[in-house]
């Protein structure tokens, strides 16, 4: 089947997925196998979107569809879902956009999680030192705490001081030895 079949098949429109002969992704961000005949599952959710594998290689849906509908990813740029929408792959809803304009319309639609306040970061970092909580957890925990939905590379930016400096300065050298210690423990990408 190629690309015009496709379309006529299911009445959307295909496009085939570069570097991957005999891939076609949809309009809204189904992939097929030309191969296996069939169209492809997503085989999990990262971070709220949509990713799939395809020979070994793991790929967000909305990256494969805006690639396949707006052409290659200008350098620098990332996708911008317009209606804010993780899970809503169709192409016009898709464009190439700057990391700050992507930022900007998160913050502007509703979406920006409100800073920390002194004692929250406290209890965050206290809750971090017990040693208990992986890095996922602890998003997990403080996203619920805080009524926060923050994700995971956040909290590694507040844990290692990169947000907050002014509290993070504060630590004593014991505090800052156990935050390592614990990163290590986990091997979290809670890295300086």
């Amino acid at each position: 089947m190629n690309s015009n079949e496709l379309d006529n098949y299911s009445g959307k429109e295909w496009r085939r997925i570069e570097g991957y002969e005999g891939y076609y992704v949809s309009e809204d961000g189904y992939v097929y196998n030309v191969k296996l005949d069939h169209v492809l599952t997503c085989n999990s959710l990262v971070k709220g979107y949509k990713r799939i594998n395809i020979k070994g290689k793991n790929y967000y849906i909305h990256d494969l569809v805006c690639t396949a509908f707006h052409g290659k990813r200008p350098k620098g740029y990332t996708v911008e879902h317009k209606d804010r929408c993780k899970t809503n792959n169709y192409y016009k809803n898709l464009s190439w956009e700057t990391q700050k304009v992507n930022n900007n319309n998160r913050t502007h639609n509703g979406v920006h999680t409100q800073p920390l306040t002194v004692n929250q970061w406290r209890l965050l970092f206290d809750r971090y030192l017990t040693g208990m909580y992986s890095q996922h957890e602890i998003t997990d925990w403080a996203n619920t705490q805080f009524n926060r939905k923050s994700d995971t590379m956040v909290y590694n930016n507040i844990l290692n001081g990169k947000v907050y400096k002014q509290w993070y300065a504060q630590l004593t050298a014991t505090e800052l030895d156990e935050i390592q210690s614990t990163i290590s423990k986990y091997k979290t990408y809670y890295r300086k």
